[in-house]
């Protein structure tokens, strides 16, 4: 807290000026920023409230999980800040964060957040957990925001077999659920990995949103040997994300007009 005047002034909230005349108020001002002369001594902030949609990334449906919050990215165990519901706002002041997400029988997931003055006062957030992998078994998991509405996985396999959302199942491989309504997730595992076949998976912007494209999209990949994390940077229609060569993962970041 901050003592001015003898009124303590919040680290989050806001503070209101009132003018007074004649013992009545006659306008008030919220405050942006407090001056004690040429020096800044408060700036207003809100925390931030994110909402976590955490499901299963197989069949979209609802899971209840613990998530637990650490300061600073890629803090997978270091203190423990706090601990909360799935089904409970997470409120954030500005910072970076780690947020992990448990839940028995499914793999857990973890992600960086960052709050800032510029951040929306609340969020929506898709956590999309893939269950506990079978031996040899590869899953690949995307998310996304509120735009486009459909973003589509393809996996593209050297024998010319491609999955994706008109071709969902085909000899121990399998696309989930095909979102058309954003956020995701769309899933695809392949249940046996075949190591004398290269497999390529891209993301295409079915939506053909020229502004945003595939960009701020997420993919996570899990295998046996470990998980992989890759964030689409880029406005592209098309999003060449890895391969799958000799049962491991390449990444290709190669984007582009078409599949």
């Amino acid at each position: 807290m901050i003592t001015f005047q003898n009124q303590e002034i919040p680290n989050t909230g806001t503070v209101i000026f009132k003018e007074y005349q004649n013992g009545s108020v006659v306008s008030t001002t919220e405050l942006d920023k407090i001056y004690f002369g040429s020096t800044l001594i408060w700036e207003k902030y809100k925390a931030n409230n994110i909402n976590l949609n955490i499901v299963n990334s197989v069949n979209n449906q609802t899971l209840t999980s613990t998530v637990i919050i650490r300061d600073g990215f890629d803090n997978i165990s270091g203190d423990i800040i706090a601990t909360e519901s799935s089904n409970s706002p997470i409120s954030l002041s500005p910072g970076d964060y780690t947020i992990e997400v448990r839940t028995e029988g499914f793999e857990t997931f973890y992600n960086n957040v960052s709050v800032n003055s510029s951040t929306p006062p609340n969020q929506n957030m898709v956590v999309a957990l893939s269950p506990t992998l079978l031996a040899n078994q590869i899953r690949i998991i995307l998310t996304w925001g509120e735009s486009p509405s459909d973003l589509n996985s393809h996996l593209k396999i050297s024998n010319g077999t491609t999955i994706a959302y008109n071709n969902k199942t085909m000899d121990g491989l399998r696309l989930g659920v095909d979102d058309t309504t954003a956020y995701g997730p769309e899933t695809i595992t392949i249940d046996n990995v075949n190591n004398s076949l290269v497999y390529n998976y891209i993301v295409y912007d079915y939506s053909n949103v020229s502004t945003i494209g595939v960009k701020g999209c997420e993919v996570n990949v899990y295998t046996s040997s470990g998980s992989y994390k890759f964030i689409a940077e880029n406005v592209s229609r098309a999003w060449e994300v890895f391969a799958i060569q000799n049962g491991e993962v390449v990444p290709k970041n190669i984007y582009r007009s078409t599949i």
